[in-house]
């Protein structure tokens, strides 16, 4: 697939970016997003609720959203995976952490 050679699609990139990348199947969109070596977060944008209920636990990421992007509670620990991040950040670690 193109897009494993696109620095936009491999990077881990700040900032307000997205890369939009056409596959065909389920898989190939899970193939594609788990390809990177990097996993900060990943986004399921879809008409179809179900289907990212479906999808969302197949994602490689510190954490997961469907049909948003980057909401989360200050409550909820979450971190990188794969070579992003450095540790977890919130929730009752962060407490644990500064206390």
């Amino acid at each position: 697939h193109s897009a494993i050679n696109n620095p936009a699609f491999v990077e881990e990139i700040f900032g307000p970016v997205v890369t939009l990348t056409p596959f065909s199947t389920d898989q190939e969109a899970l193939d594609l997003a788990n390809s990177n070596r990097y996993a900060l977060g990943a986004s399921i944008l879809t008409s179809d609720l179900n289907r990212a209920h479906r999808l969302l636990p197949h994602l490689n990421a510190g954490i997961v959203w469907a049909n948003t992007h980057h909401r989360n509670s200050p409550d909820a620990p979450w971190g990188g995976f794969g070579d992003s991040g450095v540790g977890r950040e919130n929730g009752l670690e962060a407490h644990h952490h500064y206390t």
